[in-house]
């Protein structure tokens, strides 16, 4: 039966239960205890799956109920709701990304071979390395130190027991340890650790004033997931077709309805089996889910994956609902694109997001286009609702490592990230870019962070200059309200020079880039710079 559990107090009408299992409509349904009641129930032709409305009551009494079906008795938990969240994301946060499994291993008991049913292996790139939630937390200092204030974690549901059915890598089986092949949407990794471990984690993290984002997937589920072969309605996934990746057929008027239907019913990479949003039953689950994570473990915003390949009406309701539920809830939606007139489209002038990716500017900072292109990037910043609410990156977990990419160096990665972190919006690092971590495309950019690399004696003298850079960074971004939240004024933009300014009241934040490999000397609005080569300068003054 999902869901488990709810809060009294909500703001939904009522719950929707769904039980599956044999026989559902063959005996009497009630349920035990005050304050909890049900409504009528509608059972499936072949009597495998049930709906039913759970009602609570504001003064419920708190602990366990009885689901009676006939003989068989299924625990329903009444709760308190979470406490609050630390408020929304907003550009004096530092987000910080982190696969669970690769950052750091507290709890060595997961990596059992009982326990780990022989999903893990260090030596095996997409397999389990053990990294867990205890882990996490153990490191909160370390981010902390370096000046972290928001952590998103991708997916931490319950993968599949085996390897993946058909994805091999380098002739060897395929394990979800990314959390992205969910096969319970109500269940936690073990390899991750306990629900009590993500508790722990969340109000730790929270007493050092980190907020937790979690990974949501409500496009698709894992090809091991039970509905993949027994749907619990007929209609509750798209027929298998792979999916058209092209977004734009989302946003454009002229799009065929065909096209459409290509982009949004299309099974993820061809495998993954494709949820019906339009599917009401289904698109009551999905939105409960949701809620019912934050309702119970406490995070401060939802990063949504997939997010242009399902319905523009169904994040409506979804951000509808989260936000009658929890007010202050910051919800990031993944739209790989670098086109801003597209991207814009799911802010929250559309499908409803706070906060989206600068795919644009990410192609700037990888130089895949010139330092010449961005002003055409920031003049588009009118599309949006919120521009400073976008998330600028310099690597994900989806895109080659900064340092993986053909002629990289630990100059230019520090160039970069002096503009990511004096620009505007919220700045994303990846974890272990801080301590020159490289690597190419999936796997190979998610290796496990070295362990000796969390102290300062474990790192090289580069890597520490590195880690230092970025934390001063940081600290510069805090102390200097301008760059966080000053208008943006670009001097001069060339294909190896840039300087802009960051204006806020009487402080002016002057920014001059060079990303050229020899020194140079850059003249603009009546000021002379001095840059050595691959090198930025920052220079504090007061507005006239």
């Amino acid at each position: 039966m999902e869901p488990p559990s709810w809060w009294r107090r909500t703001a939904q009408k009522s719950v929707r239960l769904l039980l599956r299992g044999e026989g559902l409509g063959d005996a009497p349904l009630q349920i035990d205890g005050q304050g909890v009641r049900l409504g009528a129930s509608n059972v499936s032709p072949d009597g495998r799956t049930l709906f039913v409305d759970l009602f609570l009551a504001p003064d419920a009494p708190i602990g366990p109920r009885n689901v009676r079906l006939g003989d068989a008795k299924i625990s329903f938990t009444v709760l308190d709701r979470a406490a609050p969240c630390l408020g929304p994301l907003s550009e004096t946060d530092v987000l910080y990304l982190i696969l669970p499994d690769r950052f750091y291993d507290g709890d060595p008991k997961n990596n059992d071979p009982e326990k780990s049913k022989g999903l893990f292996d260090k030596n095996r790139p997409r397999h389990y390395h053990g990294g867990d939630l205890v882990g996490i937390r153990q490191k909160l200092p370390y981010l902390k130190q370096l000046g972290v204030t928001a952590l998103w974690l991708t997916p931490l549901y319950d993968n599949a027991d085996i390897p993946h059915p058909t994805l091999r890598y380098a002739g060897q089986p395929a394990i979800d340890y990314h959390g992205y092949g969910a096969v319970n949407f109500y269940a936690l990794e073990e390899h991750f650790g306990t629900p009590d471990d993500l508790h722990a984690l969340i109000s730790e993290a929270h007493r050092l004033k980190i907020k937790i984002l979690q990974d949501q997937v409500a496009n698709h589920v894992g090809p091991l997931h039970p509905w993949a072969a027994d749907p619990p309605t007929p209609t509750w996934l798209h027929p298998k077709i792979d999916c058209d990746w092209n977004v734009k057929n989302v946003v454009d008027p002229q799009a065929s309805a065909a096209s459409k239907r290509a982009t949004l019913s299309g099974w993820f990479a061809g495998i993954l089996p494709d949820l019906n949003q339009d599917d009401p039953e289904c698109r009551r689950y999905l939105i409960q889910n949701a809620l019912w994570w934050v309702g119970v473990f406490g995070f401060d915003g939802i990063r949504q994956d997939t997010a242009p390949y399902v319905p523009v009406d169904f994040w409506q309701g979804w951000h509808a609902a989260l936000r009658a539920e929890f007010p202050k809830i910051s919800t990031l939606g993944e739209v790989n694109f670098p086109d801003p007139e597209i991207n814009a489209h799911f802010d929250r002038r559309g499908a409803g997001f706070s906060h989206l990716y600068d795919f644009a500017l990410f192609e700037v900072l990888i130089g895949k286009k010139p330092l010449s292109a961005l002003g055409e990037v920031l003049a588009k910043d009118t599309l949006y609702a919120d521009p400073e609410n976008l998330v600028t990156f310099l690597g994900l977990h989806d895109e080659p490592r900064f340092l993986g990419r053909d002629g990289a160096s630990l100059e230019q990665l520090k160039l970069a990230a002096t503009f990511l972190f004096t620009t505007r919006g919220i700045p994303l690092w990846y974890y272990g870019d801080e301590v020159g971590l490289s690597g190419g495309g999936d796997p190979d950019n998610r290796r496990s962070f070295p362990k000796e690399k969390f102290t300062p004696e474990g790192r090289t003298p580069e890597e520490n200059s590195l880690w230092e850079h970025v934390q001063s960074l940081i600290r510069l971004r805090k102390t200097l309200p301008a760059l966080r939240k000053g208008k943006t004024t670009v001097i001069h933009a060339g294909n190896k020079q840039l300087l802009y300014s960051r204006t806020l009241g009487k402080q002016v934040v002057f920014v001059a880039l060079n990303a050229a490999r020899r020194a140079v000397r850059l003249s603009a609005g009546g000021r002379e710079w001095q840059l050595p080569a691959i090198s930025g300068k920052l220079s504090v003054e007061k507005a006239p």
